[in-house]
């Protein structure tokens, strides 16, 4: 990870607003030297390693992801659908745009950020049985795509100090998609199906929020706060800005 970017989350001194502006630059307060430049560069080095992973940290490169398996159980009133999605791959995770920055220190050390996609593509194998409707038999496998147009993430994380050292407090992370397209190999034929098929898969995003992300984002906080305790002391370009501010 680049050693210059924490200066985003923890040396705010005030409430602090950035958004994109005409030059595709974000917008930052003017007291707050390298703020951008830091918020920049944090992103930058997000794409590289999903890009082409970071050797150091024994990270593989993550776009295009790739997912052995996941299985599923979903009820909603009168219909029952099971089965697993194999070798799944999802496309363009390093194509983002930072769309919102809010950053403050008081009343409690936080940062906000917004990313968007302009399109996220998965596809790969099901298997799915079940029935619709209560009473209208479902049964397929084969290979499925879902391509999702303007995803957009919200993530929240709360800062503290523990020996002198920031670290992760809380991260919480939410997003919403505003459009899917799904195609599903030997069961979905029909626009109702579609029509169907694009409810169940917000339906399967809706449960990922509650079931997979909170041990995801508690993985991350971890990986996060060792991070920061071994970097942090070597961040002696931040000692300027720490005395500035306190």
């Amino acid at each position: 990870m680049h050693r210059k970017v924490f200066p985003v989350i923890l040396l705010l001194a005030a409430p602090i607003v950035a958004g994109p502006v005409p030059d595709g630059r974000l917008e930052t307060h003017p007291d707050i030297y390298g703020l951008e430049d830091s918020i920049l560069q944090l992103f930058e080095r997000l794409r590289q390693i999903l890009k082409y992973g970071s050797p150091d940290s024994d990270i593989p490169p993550l776009d295009p992801l790739n997912l052995k398996s996941l299985h599923f159980d979903f009820y909603l009133e009168d219909t029952e659908l099971k089965g697993y999605f194999k070798n799944t791959v999802i496309k363009n995770l390093s194509c983002f745009e930072v769309t919102n920055v809010t950053a403050s220190l008081r009343p409690k050390m936080e940062l906000k950020l917004g990313l968007s996609f302009e399109e996220l593509f998965i596809s790969g194998f099901y298997r799915l049985f079940g029935s619709l409707f209560g009473d209208l038999p479902i049964d397929g496998i084969g290979s499925f795509s879902v391509d999702m147009k303007n995803f957009t993430l919200y993530l929240d994380v709360q800062m503290r100090t523990k020996a002198g050292i920031p670290q992760i407090k809380e991260l919480s992370l939410d997003f919403q998609v505003q459009n899917i397209t799904v195609k599903y190999q030997n069961i979905i034929e029909s626009n109702e199906m579609k029509t169907f098929a694009e409810s169940f898969v917000k339906s399967v995003l809706d449960r990922f929020k509650v079931e997979c992300l909170p041990p995801l984002l508690n993985m991350l906080k971890v990986v996060g706060n060792d991070f920061l305790v071994k970097w942090f002391d070597s961040e002696e370009y931040l000692l300027p800005m720490i005395k500035k501010f306190f």
